[in-house]
């Protein structure tokens, strides 16, 4: 999974190098869908407009799933001069739901509050 799955090398890891995992793309949307949420689950933060997922150093790659899923507002957000988190308008992250809506997370309760 960590090699084909993720596209790193044994000495490499998610939190320093890049995953490489274009075939995502080629996924039906519910699978993305899934993905997302799993990662948005882990790493993200609801803001009263906004969700931030912490992504670096994968924010490019973050960035291009989420507009796979329509999600047009999709921005990185810059600090230090490092790309370190992946942006959604509320509005938009609420209908996808970003959050997974099965498990009813506090997160994705605190989504149902600010939508």
């Amino acid at each position: 999974m960590f090699s084909v799955g993720l596209g790193l090398k044994w000495n490499e890891t998610t939190t320093k190098n890049c995953v490489r995992m274009d075939w995502i793309f080629d996924t039906p949307y519910n699978f993305r869908k899934r993905f997302i949420q799993a990662v948005a689950d882990s790493d993200g933060t609801v803001r009263p407009y906004a969700v931030e997922i912490v992504s670096v150093p994968n924010t490019e790659f973050v960035i291009r799933l989420l507009r796979s899923l329509g999600m047009t507002s999709a921005r990185m957000r810059i600090e230090n001069g490092k790309p370190l988190r992946s942006i959604v308008r509320i509005n938009e992250a609420a209908k996808l739901p970003i959050f997974n809506e099965f498990t009813h997370g506090y997160r994705y309760e605190k989504l149902q509050e600010y939508a």
